[in-house]
This record gives structure tokens, C-alpha cells and sequence, in this order.
């Protein structure tokens, strides 16, 4: 059998019969079948093989460890039986399939044993919802990315957020539920709470449940109602109570204002409906609102603004300027 192309093994053929192998591999065995009618000849014998052999092949890890199960016990039980007459094509048969055996329990043990790459989702210019491997919910704001394995283990249920998530925890006193957030753990047996980290400040808000906030330098217990900010840079934690519900908007692109600082509600309207409201007097900024608006159109809700407090706006360019 002429090879040509180097690293081709009888292990990567049974990778590319399984469909097990990647692109490049694929790219490799496709190149080295082309360039040799014996290449194609043994590749054949092999995949005949392997068919005939297709009970050994795992289709899951439970399946897998049945099968391995089954093989080692088949081992030890083997009857003794008197060796055949020497016969050359025999031989090459018992050699090729004792080969293939050898490359699916390696194959199969290196796959169990290699660390698998976490799945991510991300956002684009709209909030997304997805359910996590063990029933959790999260829903994702404009631009933000969720790391997370395809199977959690046994001792802890862990994501890692970047960007601002709401998440619906299923319970499991066993099994914690983890988000991770650069330096910070958020930590959670069944509860539901968002999670936002900004360039300076992280801020978690608690909506039922508990939640466990914590770093190297402090640890908070955040029942319904309370929130904690922290500093990205120091580590400090300041806890206080939650007064309003705006942080449910890229949810449900309803606005829950209690005494809301108007600031805080513009840069929620900018957010959810790519806007660029600018408080153009400084002097409206931190006044209170208390309002609910429901999925309304923007310039029902700036009319609404105005006469609250007996200003105006106006477009401007790219700009909505609040006078």
C-alpha cells in the first residue's frame, strides 16, 4: 500500500469511516484515496471491517462503556482453542482486524478522556433565549455571550457570562448552579436573577430566590429585592434594594419605572430601541419617574417624558436631544 501523504493510519481511516473525522482529516484521507488504486483497495477492506465489526462502535458514552464492558468480558471469558494450520491470507485477515479493534479502543479512549469544548451562544442585535443542557433558561441582551458545556458534571452546573443575562434556574440542592462573570461567581440553586457586567460595574438583581455573590475579597446572600454592585477593578461590593424593575425591558420591552432616575431610564430606551437620547439639561437627569410602559413606540413614550416634567425634545442629526 503506497501512503504518499504522510500521518495516514489505519486510526484516521476508521475516524473517517465513523464520520468521526474533522475537515482537515476529511481533506487528508479524500487526498490519499485519489492517489493510489491500492490506497482505495486497503481503505475498503477496512471499511468491510469495520461493518462487520459495528457492534463495537459507540453511539453514546453510556453505549460505549456497554460495549467496552461486553469486549473485556468476551476477553477474559474466550475459550482455548487449538491454533489453526499456518495460512498467510488468514493471517493478514486476523492482523487487519485485530488493527481495527486496537484503533476503536484507542480511538474511543482518547475521545472519552479528551476535554470536550464548551458550546457558546451569542446575541447579535437582539436579546436571545435559549434552554441550557440541564432545563435552565437564559436570556441573553443585544451582544452578549454565554460559554457553557454540552453536558454539566456532577458537582456544579457552571456558565460563564459576558454581557447582561436573565437566567431561570431549575432547582437542584446537589448540583449548584454557577455563573461566572470575569473575577466573580454568582451562585444559585433554583432561583431567577439578572446578571449585567458592564466595563466598570457588575450588577446582579435578585427576582426570587437566593443568590450567592462572590470574590477573592467578599461574599453577599441576595434575597428577592436586593441587588449588588461591584467594582470590576477593586472587587468592592455594595449591596442595596432593588426599587424598580427596568432591568426586565430587553426581555419583554416592558419598562417598570419606581422613582427611576430618568438617566437610568434613557439609557434603557438607547438599548432596547438603538436610539441616542441625550439629557441635554443636566437638570432633568436625576429627577424620578414612576411609570410603566408596554412595548409602546419610542415617541409616545418621549411625549410622555416631556410632560412629565414640563421639558421638550427635538431630533437632532442622529441625536434625540430631552430639553
Amino acid at each position: 500500500m503506497k501512503t504518499g501523504l504522510p500521518n495516514i493510519t489505519d486510526v484516521q481511516l476508521v475516524k473517517y469511516i465513523a464520520a468521526e473525522a474533522n475537515q482537515e482529516e476529511v481533506a487528508q484521507v479524500e487526498a490519499w484515496l485519489e492517489q493510489d488504486a491500492e490506497n482505495r483497495h486497503h481503505f475498503n477492506q477496512l471499511q468491510a471491517i469495520w461493518q462487520q465489526t459495528a457492534a463495537l462502535a459507540p453511539n453514546s458514552v453510556f453505549n460505549e462503556q456497554q460495549a467496552w464492558d461486553r469486549f473485556t468480558k468476551k476477553l477474559a471469558q474466550r475459550p482455548v482453542v487449538k491454533p489453526l494450520p499456518f495460512n498467510a491470507g488468514w493471517w493478514k485477515v486476523a492482523a487487519m482486524v485485530l488493527l481495527v479493534v486496537t484503533g476503536i479502543v484507542t480511538y474511543n479512549i482518547i475521545r472519552r478522556f479528551n476535554i470536550e469544548k464548551p458550546l457558546q451562544i451569542i446575541a447579535g442585535n437582539t436579546a436571545l433565549t435559549r434552554v441550557l443542557p440541564d432545563g435552565s433558561t437564559v436570556v441573553l441582551n443585544k451582544h452578549a455571550s454565554l460559554e457553557y458545556p454540552s453536558q454539566f458534571n456532577s458537582k456544579e452546573r457552571k456558565v460563564t457570562l459576558k454581557g447582561e443575562g436573565f437566567f431561570t434556574v431549575t432547582h437542584n440542592t446537589a448540583q449548584p448552579f454557577v455563573v461566572a462573570c470575569g473575577k466573580l461567581n454568582i451562585t444559585v440553586v433554583g432561583t431567577a436573577f439578572n446578571v449585567k457586567m458592564g466595563t466598570d460595574t457588575t450588577t446582579v438583581i435578585v427576582e426570587e430566590g437566593k443568590v450567592r455573590v462572590s470574590n477573592e475579597q467578599q461574599s453577599l446572600l441576595l434575597l428577592p429585592g436586593q441587588q449588588a454592585s461591584v467594582n470590576n477593578n477593586s472587587g468592592q461590593m455594595q449591596q442595596t434594594n432593588q426599587t424598580d424593575r427596568l432591568y426586565m425591558y430587553y426581555r419583554n420591552r416592558v419598562f417598570v419605572c419606581d422613582a427611576t432616575p430618568l438617566w437610568k431610564l434613557v439609557e434603557a430606551l438607547n438599548d432596547a430601541y438603538d436610539a441616542h437620547i441625550v439629557i441635554a439639561n443636566k437638570e432633568l437627569a436625576n429627577l424620578p419617574i414612576s411609570t410603566t410602559f408596554n412595548n409602546e413606540p419610542l415617541d409616545k413614550i418621549l411625549l410622555v417624558i416631556a410632560q412629565t416634567f414640563n421639558a421638550r425634545w427635538e431630533k437632532k442629526e442622529n441625536s434625540i436631544l430631552l430639553k
